[in-house]
């Protein structure tokens, strides 16, 4: 809707949250794409570096930059971001979360599965914390570990369909 508005920076905002909640998201990953186009990136990313050399705590407009960034494919642009609202919030759980989702889009899964660790030890009983280690845990090729967190997930929140699909497929690729 902002996007066919004709507000495609707010819209580029939306799109952008949406893939940090579930990056599997594909109609949000295109949608983002086309609202994403040169020009309107470029104007956004000065728009958000102006406020962050005004005022160097302004978390939020880092954490859009860094959410802009990763989507162009600038993910170290996009974690000196993250690591500087880190700085600020370090007990800031969706901080830790965003950073590791740019370590898992940079194709780095043990430093996400090392800042999920630290995410959790913040929030040991968080499931989503959970879901997404075992999800990370996964990709850095530990998949009896990934079991692990997503059972762990499950029994925090028995009804989480994330956890649910990713344990059936983790005990399908275990041979279970």
């Amino acid at each position: 809707l902002l996007h066919r508005r004709g507000r495609p920076d707010e819209a580029l905002a939306a799109f952008s949250r949406a893939l940090t909640l579930d990056p599997a998201m594909r109609l949000a990953r295109r949608n983002r794409a086309v609202a994403a186009d040169e020009a309107t990136s470029a104007r956004r990313e000065g728009e958000l570096r102006r406020r962050v050399r005004l005022d160097g705590a302004d978390a939020d407009a880092r954490r859009e930059l860094a959410r802009l960034l990763s989507a162009l494919g600038r993910h170290d642009e996009a974690r000196a971001e993250l690591d500087a609202v880190v700085a600020l919030r370090p007990d800031d759980v969706g901080v830790l979360v965003e950073r590791a989702r740019v370590e898992q889009a940079a194709g780095a899964p043990e430093a996400a599965v090392a800042t999920l660790e630290r995410a959790r030890a913040l929030m040991p009983n968080g499931a989503t914390v959970h879901a997404l280690l075992a999800e990370a845990t996964y990709q850095a090729g530990d998949p009896v570990g990934a079991l692990a967190h997503v059972e762990e997930a499950l029994r925090l929140t028995p009804t989480d369909p994330h956890a649910q699909l990713l344990h059936g497929f983790l005990l399908g690729e275990l041979g279970r």
